[in-house]
């Protein structure tokens, strides 16, 4: 007979649990966000917030559905990103001369002071973090990583 299951936390045996690379890369991908996210506390912006002015400052010009490709996000989270950016004047909207459908994002200068602030701070986190590595495990990983983001969901 089956022992009843206890209330309370217990410790999880990894022994036990299936090896599902993907679901590692996602726990990989939660403790990393979570990283970041830390190195960014007590400033006045997010991490998608500057994630979307970081693609923005390396793109002059380029529309939200093209951050969202960027990004590997849906078009309305870019949205909802983009208008606390513009309303707090770290981003600015126009619209294309070509096609006046088309709004182009471009960073402004209180936008590019706000990443000179805080691309250090995640240049340190990643450090750290990385740190565990050797420099040709780093470079593996880093190679590993622009090759399966290069062709996502193939």
């Amino acid at each position: 007979m089956e022992q009843a299951e206890t209330t309370g936390s217990r410790a999880v045996d990894s022994g036990r649990m299936p090896d599902l690379p993907l679901l590692k890369v996602m726990d990989l991908a939660r403790v990393v966000e979570r990283l970041l996210e830390a190195a960014l506390a007590g400033r006045e912006i997010s991490l998608p917030e500057l994630r979307v002015l970081s693609v923005c400052a390396a793109c002059p010009g380029i529309t939200a559905v093209e951050v969202s490709r960027a990004l590997l996000v849906e078009p309305p989270t870019v949205s909802r990103v983009v208008q606390p950016l513009v309303q707090r004047g770290l981003l600015s909207r126009r619209r294309s001369q070509t096609d006046r459908r088309e709004v182009r994002l471009r960073v402004t200068a209180g936008g590019r002071a706000s990443l000179e602030e805080c691309l250090p701070l995640l240049d340190q986190a990643a450090a750290r973090f990385l740190g565990r590595l050797g420099k040709d495990e780093e470079r593996y990983l880093r190679e590993t990583v622009e090759t399966l983001l290069a062709a996502p969901g193939d």
